[in-house]
Order: structure tokens, then C-alpha cells, then sequence
């Protein structure tokens, strides 16, 4: 059995989040919502994951290419990467 998997949804989120702030290097990216109350309830933890569990998540995501999959998804579903036509004007 051992011990229940933390949920990917909050560490994506940090890794979203690592967007907006300058964080170079893993282990601040977890760092960032143990000393943050507002960036941890963003993000969904409860308890923040272990260095060793956010590591190993982010490297599934690079594998996936989940990052780049899910910020296209959303470039496209909000309209961020069409250009502006002239009927935006009006």
C-alpha cells in the first residue's frame, strides 16, 4: 500500500505560478508556497509535498510535455494567441 499519492493538480499549479514569479530552481518552487498562505490556498495544497515529490512530478510533466500541452490549450480557449483583426477595433 504505502503512503497515499499527493495530487498533481497543486504542483501543476505551482508550476504555473513559476511563470509569473522569477523561481529558477525546484526546491524554491517549493519553497515559495511553504512561506506564501495565499500562492498555498491558490495552488490547492494542504500540506506542501516533499522536494522529492515535486521534482519527480515536474519531470512527469516535462515527459508528458504536459506545460506546454495545457498554456496551448489555454492560449487557445481564451483567444490569447489570435491576432487582432479590424472588427476588434469596433
Amino acid at each position: 500500500m504505502g503512503r497515499p499519492r499527493c495530487a498533481d493538480v497543486p504542483i501543476f499549479r505551482a508550476y504555473l505560478a513559476n511563470n509569473c514569479f522569477p523561481i529558477d530552481k525546484n526546491n524554491f518552487l517549493r519553497q515559495r508556497p511553504l512561506g506564501d498562505n495565499n500562492l498555498r490556498r491558490i495552488c490547492g495544497f494542504r500540506k506542501v509535498p516533499s522536494e522529492a515529490t515535486f521534482s519527480r512530478r515536474l519531470v512527469d510533466f516535462a515527459r508528458k510535455n504536459l506545460p506546454a500541452k495545457s498554456l496551448a490549450e489555454l492560449d487557445t480557449a481564451c483567444g490569447w494567441g489570435r491576432k487582432k483583426s479590424s472588427q476588434d477595433n469596433s
